[in-house]
């Protein structure tokens, strides 16, 4: 978690400037502004991404796993597999904002999107999205 956890405060504090359009904009001097939601966008759940997000303020019930979402009714195999796949992802994020915009207007969101290329313990490595040759 310690080396999430920076990294989600800082991304917390860019993704409100740029929501807010104010450059300026500190979280822990000025609070969590109430028009802006966060949104952590993840290729994979980790607990120690969660545990940050929570730290920070933005929250658990923010942390949406794009590998968790599909739009079919059943997933085979192969398909669960390519779950890291550029063209995927980049979908599953435009389908997670997309549905962003639809349900509160007036709310600003702001996207941090968190992604891994490996997992320490089980040794997976996302292969996929890495570009061959």
């Amino acid at each position: 978690m310690l080396t999430k956890l920076p990294l989600v405060a800082c991304a917390r504090d860019f993704v409100i400037q740029k929501a807010l359009n104010d450059p300026n904009y500190s979280v822990s001097q000025d609070g969590f502004p109430s028009q802006v939601k966060i949104r952590v966008l993840t290729d994979r759940h980790h607990a120690s991404i969660e545990k940050a997000a929570a730290v920070v303020g933005i929250g658990r019930r923010a942390l949406i796993d794009l590998s968790q979402l599909d739009s079919s009714s059943s997933p085979s195999i192969e398909e669960k597999e390519m779950v890291y796949e550029e063209m995927n992802f980049a979908a599953r994020l435009r389908d997670v904002m997309m549905k962003d915009k639809k349900e509160e207007k007036g709310v600003k969101y702001a996207y941090i999107v968190v992604t891994s290329c490996a997992e320490v313990n089980t040794v997976s490595i996302s292969i996929h999205s890495l570009p061959s040759g």
